[in-house]
């Protein structure tokens, strides 16, 4: 049976009306799966999706069924503008975390040394540069030198190759950047 994309994401929505997001998760997993974006449900919603696109969006919803975090299935949580990688060996960053940033981005003078104790997705310790690297308050010109002033200290090693990769992509942009 032939499935379009408006009707896999209803049949999804369905299968999770008992979580207060229910359309939204069920929208994002499908965007997942298939790898798009909302524009292809507003702009082509009777795209087709494929039996293996069904089958593996059918596995991510029984997982979001038993309630595991959306995050943790798409591997992946927003935070501050920037994309963290997220696992069960994280927690995910959310308002509170937000908060704590804006509150340190407050204290923070030119000299200043960052400590992350128990440094997760690194969200934390990797927001602050990039942030600031816009406002012209810290180092505009050479942002990635601030990676040199921030330590960090993990308490789970497989949190480590996340908080890498970002870190890595994070360096390189900034690099790009201060280089113009």
């Amino acid at each position: 049976m032939a499935y379009t994309y408006r009707e896999v994401c209803q049949e999804g929505t369905g299968m999770l009306d008992f979580l207060p997001d229910a359309r939204i998760d069920a929208r994002r997993l499908l965007e997942h799966v298939c790898g798009t974006s909302i524009q292809t449900l507003l702009a082509d919603p009777d795209r087709p999706v494929s039996r293996q696109e069904y089958e593996k969006y059918q596995e991510l919803i029984a997982r979001r069924q038993q309630r595991e975090p959306l995050a943790y299935i798409l591997g992946e949580q927003e935070f501050m503008g920037l994309s963290f990688r997220v696992s069960p060996h994280v927690l995910i960053p959310g308002q509170d975390t937000e908060n704590l940033v804006e509150e340190a981005m407050r204290e923070l003078t030119d000299g200043s040394r960052i400590l992350d104790l128990c440094t997760g997705s690194g969200c934390i310790l990797l927001s602050i540069p990039t942030i600031t690297a816009g406002s012209g308050r810290i180092f505009p010109r050479k942002p990635w030198r601030w990676l040199k002033r921030m330590e960090s200290a993990w308490a789970f090693p497989a949190a480590l190759p996340g908080c890498r990769e970002i870190c890595s992509r994070l360096w390189r942009a900034c690099r790009r950047r201060s280089s113009i």
